[in-house]
């Protein structure tokens, strides 16, 4: 689907048709066969393998530096801040690897009447880049791809050491509505409801209505085109719905503005459009019907309620993973983030405990006060 997305015609005059996702891939494979879908292959495994080795142990290697300059012991627990910083540095440095991705681009973007046999391997694509762009070709596009790598590895590298269940607790303790839990709302894609998959980012809402409703408001532009970098779309579909109001085209678009993920308060299908391109993608429940005729946008970033109290307005924080979703309000990060660094250390206590033969009873009773 990589191949998909780059071979995808980018200005297409006003009016103009664009080929859906399964038409280019069908495409693809009766001209050129499996080989011309997997163009790349070979680039995207190398840095898909030496990134995130890279991330995690650059990410390790800078934590132990930081109990180093702190004269502080080899297990010694980091704050949440360190731990960010660590894996800042974990994020940027593993964009090293930037050649495979630049390698992979130009193997699955062929120019206009070009064969897969006119660049079969890396070594002729390097030898493109290099006679059209020089060394500093190989690191084009690297800057966002820092910033991307860095916020990828403090959620789950940084963040992944302090579960998510804890933010949960933290809201209960603050005396948030429902401690922030999405209740019914799981994830479906890279994997469902498996996997390390974690998202972190700034809700960018959609309100959606019924496609009767006329005297509802409508946006200006296609919902899916309101995706921000980094940020994470919230989609509040009508209850009672049978159809979808989310699909695969629209989380290729969304991948392509570089969201973190998509979140709906209803159902999706395409299911294994979203998996094939390794998208973030929650909801309640999915469906064999599209949106046209059932259900439209209305709204986008406006305060959306939930359930009673609860309500995710723009620039909410997100948190999803396996286990479901939270929601975090801004003005709460702070205290929420201290809490669950207090917690995390009581339990890795209380575990520690736990497996000396500690008895549960006393052990809770001691530590968690």
């Amino acid at each position: 689907m990589k191949t998909v997305e780059v071979t995808r015609p980018k200005n297409v005059q006003p009016g103009v048709r664009v080929p859906g996702t399964m038409e280019i891939f069908l495409g693809i494979l009766r001209k050129e066969g499996i080989r011309g879908v997997n163009r790349g292959v070979n680039a995207v495994a190398l840095r898909q393998i030496s990134g995130w080795a890279s991330r995690i142990g650059i990410a390790r290697f800078a934590e132990g530096q930081i109990r180093t300059l702190q004269s502080k012991p080899a297990d010694a627990k980091l704050s949440i801040w360190e731990k960010m910083a660590a894996s800042t540095v974990g994020g940027a440095l593993s964009c090293w690897n930037q050649p495979f991705e630049v390698l992979r681009v130009e193997m699955q973007s062929l120019a206009s009447g070009q064969t897969i046999s006119s660049k079969p391997t890396m070594a002729s694509a390097a030898k493109r880049i290099l006679a059209t762009s020089g060394p500093l070709g190989f690191f084009r596009g690297v800057v966002p791809r820092i910033g991307v790598a860095a916020w990828a590895t403090i959620c789950m590298v940084g963040f992944g050491d302090i579960a998510k269940e804890y933010i949960g607790d933290a809201l209960v303790k603050l005396k948030y509505p429902y401690g922030g839990f999405l209740d019914g709302i799981h994830m479906w894609s890279p994997h469902m409801r498996s996997g390390p998959t974690r998202i972190m980012g700034p809700a960018v809402t959609v309100k959606m209505v019924e496609a009767s409703n006329n005297t509802a408001p409508k946006p200006a532009r296609h919902f899916a085109d309101c995706n921000r970098p980094n940020g994470i779309m919230y989609i509040q579909q009508p209850k009672g719905l049978y159809s979808a109001c989310w699909g695969g085209l629209m989380s290729t678009r969304a991948k392509h503005l570089g969201t973190d993920g998509v979140i709906v308060d209803g159902r999706v299908r395409d299911i294994a459009e979203h998996q094939e391109i390794e998208f973030p993608v929650f909801a309640r429940e999915t469906s064999i019907l599209g949106s046209n005729t059932f259900t439209r946008a209305s709204e986008i970033d406006v305060p959306l309620q939930f359930k009673d109290d609860l309500w995710i307005s723009p620039g909410d924080i997100l948190v999803g993973d396996r286990e479901g979703v939270v929601v975090v309000p801004p003005k709460l990060m702070e205290s929420v983030i201290g809490l669950c660094q207090e917690r995390f250390e009581i339990d890795e206590k209380t575990f520690a405990a736990l497996r000396d033969g500690d008895e549960m009873g006393p052990t809770i009773a001691r530590l968690r006060k």
